[in-house]
């Protein structure tokens, strides 16, 4: 699919795939991007437009839902943006905000096979030199800590109720859950 420009993710029985377009063409020159929903029958639906970034997404299970790692652009001087945790409805398009992190670098984010849970990591980096064999950031900077976090999803039954976030007393750095 070249008109997009990043593959996020596949649905678990591959009929449907998270892509991000960026657009180019506002002519107020705020670029923004947009997040789509393409399916092996032909629908192709715009699920989200934003000035932030889109960072990872993961469809649930049954393919209905996709949980997204968003960034919203915050306005001021300096150039910064929010992350947080959002739930989107493919049917409806409804995204449903879970919850804001106060920080982030290169989160490493991970969907429970139940569909219940997100891992996640939060790291601190340094540029310095002679660090050896630790491990690297995707931008190169070294890992001196890492901080595992399990956000707990609101049940299929209750949609609208909040999620938990829970700090997980393990040191790590780009967790995956086991199928």
């Amino acid at each position: 699919m070249p008109q997009f420009g990043r593959l996020l993710s596949f649905s678990r029985d591959g009929s449907a795939a998270a892509l991000v377009n960026f657009n180019t063409d506002n002519p107020q020159l705020r670029y923004t991007r947009s997040l789509f929903y393409v399916n092996n029958q032909g629908v192709r639906k715009q699920l989200l437009n934003t000035t932030g970034s889109i960072l990872d997404c993961q469809f649930n299970p049954s393919g209905t839902k996709l949980f997204c790692l968003l960034t919203e652009l915050i306005e001021g001087k300096e150039y910064q943006e929010q992350p947080y945790f959002a739930a989107i409805d493919v049917a409806t398009t409804q995204v449903v905000p879970l919850v804001v992190l106060p920080n982030y670098q290169d989160i490493q984010v991970s969907l429970a096979p139940d569909g219940l849970g997100i891992l996640f990591d939060q790291v601190a980096t340094t540029e310095a030199e002679g660090a050896g064999e630790a491990p690297r950031t995707n931008f190169g900077e070294t890992v001196v800590e890492g901080q595992l976090w399990l956000l707990i999803l609101p049940p299929v039954e209750a949609p609208q109720a909040p999620a938990h976030l829970e700090k997980i007393p393990l040191v790590g750095f780009r967790p995956r859950w086991l199928p």
